[in-house]
């Protein structure tokens, strides 16, 4: 019985032992776990070029990677060129962190481990790849300098927004502001000023006029050499809206937006739409303004004043849509289009449909526009 005794006391003292062995001095056996670990992740992150040869990282990867300070450090070091041990890397990283890091910048392609001095010396460093350095120099230097010049940058976006300065003059003293700064004039060109887009197919451009026009709260200019039937149901719900709208149109003439306005009036589809165009062609010309122009260089749209859709002509095949470019948010850009649209409306003619209203409305309601092509000019582009 007493040895039974002494069994039981000799094994609760051993599990004791090795609870006391396993969770209260556990250094030695993690110290050594840890240094496996580490030369593990070391010898992978030498050997990642190898591994990931055939993948091709998603910016979502690359943005993880931009987040993170510490591998951001090492994309840095990387630069300009990083041992292969961490002793030289000064960044709060444990030994650990540091390989993660260096495992994973290999893996997504942006650093590489490349011979120093004569190949087989052993010696080498970490450098930034092709894709590395863009990254570098396209996002993280880029982002420092606008942080280093954040005040005047938002001394620039209030010049922007305030009504009381003219947009040439606005143009002119931002300008003026960059050219002064010696980190913002490498920096920053006009473009980078402003949200646009480069549109190069026929499609795209339908999708970007019907979302400036979507944007519209006060006025559209819109003149244009092609049809498209989504963008004139949108340009019909623009003005149900009390926008007002003003209308080149340089479209063929059996489509010509006057031609579709008189099949709606002769069989209108239901009463309301009869309606609206009713009150379409009879709104003062503030609100609505159709003129036709059969020679029009290129199709633009201007909404609110500030955001600007416009056609690039090709001089080998000026007949045919080549690429344009959408800016939306370039008022001074807005009032260049503005007034080339009223010079062109100089040149245009009223369509007969608007001059019978115009006869029928009161001269204080709508004043005539200044024709000088005949009205018998009907002429066809040709496509």
């Amino acid at each position: 019985m007493d040895l039974d005794k002494n069994k039981e006391l000799s094994k609760s003292v051993d599990s004791v032992d090795n609870y006391i062995n396993n969770n209260i001095f556990p250094e030695p056996r993690k110290a050594g776990r840890q240094k496996r670990e580490i030369r593990e992740t070391e010898k992978t992150a030498i050997g990642a070029d190898d591994i990931r040869l055939g993948t091709v990282p998603d910016s979502f990867q690359l943005f993880s990677i931009l987040s993170d300070r510490g591998s951001v450090n090492l994309l840095k070091a990387a630069y300009t060129g990083l041992k292969t041990n961490s002793s030289n890397f000064v960044g709060n990283l444990s030994k650990r962190q540091f390989y993660t890091r260096l495992r994973r910048l290999c893996d997504l392609g942006l650093i590489e481990k490349r011979d120093v001095g004569v190949t087989g010396t052993g010696k080498s460093m970490y450098r930034t790849t092709s894709l590395g350095s863009i990254i570098y120099n396209g996002h993280i230097d880029t982002m420092e300098q606008a942080l280093s010049n954040y005040w005047e940058l938002k001394a620039i976006d209030i010049l922007k927004t305030n009504p009381n300065f003219p947009p040439a003059q606005k143009d002119a003293i931002i300008n003026q502001l960059v050219q002064s700064n010696d980190s913002l004039s490498r920096m920053l060109n006009s473009t980078y000023l402003t949200s646009f887009s480069v549109i190069k197919d026929f499609n795209r451009l339908i999708i970007e006029v019907m979302r400036v026009l979507d944007n519209a709260q006060k006025n559209v200019y819109f003149a244009s050499r092609y049809h498209d039937s989504h963008v004139s149901t949108k340009l019909f719900e623009t003005f149900s809206k009390g926008i007002g709208l003003h209308i080149i149109d340089s479209t063929p003439e059996q489509i010509s937006l006057e031609n579709r306005i008189n099949a709606i009036i002769r069989k209108a589809p239901n009463r309301d739409t009869f309606k609206m165009i009713d009150k379409m062609i009879h709104a003062p010309s503030s609100k609505f303004e159709l003129l036709r122009l059969s020679d029009l260089p290129a199709s633009f749209i201007v909404v609110d004043e500030l955001q600007v859709v416009y056609e690039t002509i090709s001089h080998t095949n000026p007949q045919q849509f080549t690429s344009a470019l959408a800016c939306y948010d370039d008022a001074y850009l807005a009032q260049q289009f503005i007034k080339y649209f009223r010079i062109l409306s100089e040149k245009a003619r009223a369509p007969q449909i608007i001059q019978a209203a115009e006869s029928k409305t009161l001269p204080s309601n709508r004043t005539k526009p200044s024709t000088s092509i005949r009205p018998g000019d009907n002429t066809v582009k040709k496509y």
